[in-house]
């Protein structure tokens, strides 16, 4: 950064999202509003130091501390998508589903084009075997992203588990134009488990 004089005022160049910006306004709560227009949400949330422990903590399965990180994260920045998606995961993988379905469902609230928060609601039905409310989840989640090769399968294995196989085969192959490498992982992890 550097600074420069104008009158009274002092200034700040600011480098945001690789440009710069010059800001010339001499109240803060212009500065603030410049500064959330040009950062990205997730550089607002990665800097925080709750949000920073919170991830650490969920890639050790550390889901107790994660989840604790992640209220005290949210006590700050309420309107967080995707810690409340994060929030979501961490119930879900305690056998919380009550909780893992309210958190995915405001992260929804918050960014209804949040495709993989409606994936993950998706699993949660389809996991309690409410398969319909499952189908329109993932139905979303492509919606909102066209190349959504997970919310693909997870919507093949729906039709499957309905008795549409010929729905679940197109939703296989879709998934394989999508991301092949991801459709082969997973059939490779399917193999290993019937396997062992």
């Amino acid at each position: 950064m550097e600074d420069c004089h104008h009158g009274i005022w002092k200034f700040r160049v600011l480098s945001l999202c690789g440009g710069v910006c010059i800001i010339g306004q001499p109240t803060m709560f212009r500065i603030i509003i410049l500064i959330m227009l040009f950062l990205p949400a997730a550089a607002l949330s990665e800097e925080n130091p709750h949000y920073v422990k919170g991830m650490e903590l969920l890639d050790d399965n550390n889901y107790r501390g994660a989840e604790k990180e992640f209220l005290i994260f949210l006590k700050d920045v309420p309107a967080s998508s995707r810690a409340h998606n994060t929030l979501g995961f961490i119930y879900y993988k305690l056998g919380e589903n009550e909780k893992a379905a309210r958190n995915y469902k405001q992260a929804i609230a918050l960014d209804s084009g949040y495709a993989i928060a409606h994936n993950n609601l998706g699993i949660l039905y389809y996991h309690g075997g409410a398969y319909e409310n499952a189908k329109k989840c993932f139905e979303k989640a492509i919606e909102h992203n066209p190349l959504y090769a997970k919310a693909m399968i997870n919507l093949g294995l729906v039709y499957l588990n309905t008795g549409d196989k010929k729905s679940a085969k197109t939703m296989c192959l879709r998934a394989k134009e999508a991301d092949k490498e991801y459709v082969r992982e997973r059939e490779r992890s399917a193999r290993k488990r019937k396997y062992h």
